[in-house]
């Protein structure tokens, strides 16, 4: 079901409740804070927040054991309707865990912010070479 403001990801995987939730909790610290960790019987609930550009995205994994295996549950919630930087933090927060479990590292500052610096700089570029031109514009006028 559809939710606005929000997105979910559930998934299985083959490592145990402690692992898996070392590995969050890492990738999370990567991309943003962890506000709580609430461990119960075999169940983890970690709680924190990332962004995506200059949204703030609250997240929420549930790590419990299921049948043998361990079953993620990720609720992200960002400010837009169509939850974009909910998706986007997600992806990002997987990504960051594929690179830790794989050795590779990416800049940190893409991890926390969801944009590389070449093209922050690049944006910024364009903006004034759109400002210069319209004042310029201006001017002649």
């Amino acid at each position: 079901m559809f939710k606005p403001f929000q997105s979910t990801r559930n998934f299985t995987v083959n490592t145990d409740v402690e692992e898996t939730g070392r590995l969050f909790e890492r990738s999370l610290r990567a991309i943003g804070t962890v506000s709580s960790t609430e461990p119960s019987n075999d169940k983890l609930i970690i709680k924190g927040k990332s962004r995506y550009g200059l949204q703030g995205v609250n997240m929420e994994i549930a790590i419990e054991n299921a049948e043998g295996l361990t079953m993620v549950n990720i609720i992200a919630k960002s400010d837009d309707a169509r939850a974009i930087g909910a998706k986007k933090c997600i992806d990002r927060l997987l990504e960051t865990q594929d690179n830790f479990r794989e050795g590779a590292g990416k800049d940190s500052y893409y991890m926390r912010m969801g944009i590389s610096r070449q093209s922050l700089f690049l944006g910024v570029v364009v903006v004034l070479v759109v400002v210069c031109g319209v004042v310029f514009f201006v001017m002649r006028n």
